[in-house]
């Protein structure tokens, strides 16, 4: 008896761990997810890329930080701010600042896990193409 229960509990929990196996091995995006997006939008389309079949994990891994080195953080006191009652109801860089390529830019970092700063260095070359009108046109690298 106890042993057919042990038997049973066992299978049980194989089963249960292939089940977040397979889940874990599922692709983040999915023809039907790509659809959705373009659906609820018509500014820029959504397509299959690299990353189409790649798993959550596999995706986790290009983040630069590892489980174990998380700080925990307090909580604090939230702050505030007023919002001003003319904010544009739309707004696309791309638009506002044409003649600055930058902008448009999405640059692949790869698996570098420096995130911050390719960040960084982006605004910087934002910032100097809008700052000087699209006449200076740099492409800082991280």
């Amino acid at each position: 008896m106890h042993l057919s229960i042990c038997f049973i509990l066992c299978v049980g929990l194989a089963i249960v761990s292939s089940r977040d196996v397979e889940k874990s091995k599922r692709p983040l995006f999915s023809e039907n997810f790509i659809s959705h997006i373009n659906s609820a939008q018509s500014k820029w389309k959504a397509g299959p890329n690299k990353f189409q079949t790649w798993t959550k994990s596999a995706v986790k891994r290009l983040m630069g930080v590892h489980k174990d080195h998380f700080i925990q953080i307090k909580n604090l006191d939230p702050i505030v701010h007023e919002v001003p009652n003319d904010l544009p109801t739309n707004f696309d860089a791309r638009e506002q600042w044409p003649n600055c390529p930058s902008v448009k830019e999405v640059r692949d970092q790869g698996s570098c896990g420096s995130c911050w700063a390719f960040g960084a260095v982006e605004a910087m070359s934002d910032r100097i193409c809008i700052a000087s009108k699209g006449s200076k046109i740099v492409h800082i690298s991280a």
